[in-house]
């Protein structure tokens, strides 16, 4: 194997562990976030109810996810 063979080889390795970070990562965060909702609606005072079902997420255009409370926002 010659070196402009091995060089293009390990650029799409590179290439494929770092679309695999990103899968990674994109997992990773949704899981916290829909983890964040769970707990807060767990956690928050509740009269009524409406407070604490009001929590969600959402996901920005930067790939961001933000929690937030729906109605109370």
């Amino acid at each position: 194997m010659g070196l402009k063979a091995f060089d293009k080889q390990m650029d799409a390795v590179l290439q494929e562990i770092g679309v695999m970070a990103d899968e990674a990562v994109e997992a990773a965060a949704l899981a916290a976030a829909k983890e964040a909702v769970k707990e807060l609606r767990v956690t928050s005072p509740s009269r009524n109810g409406d407070y604490a079902r009001g929590w969600g997420y959402k996901k920005d255009r930067t790939g961001r996810y933000t929690v937030y409370n729906k109605k109370y926002y």
